[in-house]
């Protein structure tokens, strides 16, 4: 066999083997052919920030608390609250993986292993619109988040405006994240967060003056302050009649202006703790409970 024809066989196989290699493949994101920026969000507030402004198909996996909309409970689970699956990440290779300050310290672990993170702002009410922002930029849907941004602020616009006459009245408001059904070591929304914001938003003060971001207090302690109205925030979709009676029986206990003002109230939701787009529909709850 002559020189050119083996040189030829040889041109010829590693062509075939090139082709083979370039065609097998190496991860998740090598599947991604539609051309779409690929996340995973940490978090279920930043995940429904990608999901309303229309990017959910560019989510390749969320966290295990995630769960609207009803899209993402297909999606692969990377983890929570009580840890991340670094590993599963790694696989599947995201082009960015989405955090906030809540989650600040897997920033390193995500350095190290080669994997871009954007870290988002969501302690108050605008680090929450400009994330919307930010992460439409990222994803190249911004001009669907400006748009989501613009109807929140309208909304807001409207609650501020029908509270007009409620901030002459300065009306406490005490904020308890969760309730365990006894009056002890309950924790409230302090200051420098969305939930004092958006109180302060629709006319009322925070009950809890102190600089604490979520402070645990004692039924003596909130005897103290004597709130206006108690609103206890539940993550849960639906509570029955007889535990938000039960509830409501356990606070009558103690001498508040709330009780006597008849406002001591569940507003509950797979929302309400989450600083993401949906704090509109909690502020939207938070001014009809206080208004009636």
């Amino acid at each position: 066999m002559s020189m050119r024809k083996i040189s030829l066989m040889w041109i010829f196989a590693f062509s075939v083997v090139f082709v083979i290699f370039q065609l097998i493949p190496q991860n998740y994101a090598d599947n991604n052919t539609s051309g779409e920026v690929t996340v995973i969000p940490l978090l279920p507030s930043v995940q429904e920030m990608v999901s309303l402004i229309g990017a959910g198909k560019n989510i390749v996996a969320v966290s295990q608390h995630s769960v609207w909309p009803e899209e993402v409970l297909e999606l692969p689970k990377i983890g929570g609250y009580q840890g991340i699956n670094y590993e599963k990440i790694a696989l599947i290779s995201p082009q960015y993986v989405l955090l906030t300050d809540a989650l600040r310290e897997t920033k390193e672990n995500f350095e190290k292993m080669g994997i871009n993170f954007v870290e988002l702002k969501d302690n108050t009410v605008d680090e929450i619109l400009n994330s919307i922002i930010e992460v439409g930029r990222l994803v190249d849907y911004e001009k669907n988040a400006r748009k989501l941004v613009e109807e929140i602020k309208k909304k807001l616009t409207i609650l501020e405006k029908k509270s007009e006459k409620i901030k002459e009245r300065n009306k406490k408001v005490l904020i308890v994240v969760g309730f365990s059904g006894e009056l002890k070591n309950l924790y409230v929304a302090g200051k420098n967060n969305f939930l004092n914001e958006i109180i302060e938003k629709i006319g009322y003060q925070n009950a809890y003056s102190g600089d604490l971001i979520y402070p645990s207090l004692s039924a003596e302690d909130i005897i103290k302050i004597n709130p206006d109205a108690v609103i206890i925030l539940d993550e849960r979709t639906e509570i029955a009649d007889v535990e938000r009676e039960a509830v409501r029986k356990e606070w009558s206990k103690i001498d508040i202006n709330a009780n006597k003002n008849g406002k001591v109230g569940i507003i509950n939701g797979d929302y309400v703790f989450l600083p993401g787009p949906r704090f509109i529909q909690t502020a939207e709850d938070f001014t009809e409970f206080l208004s009636k």
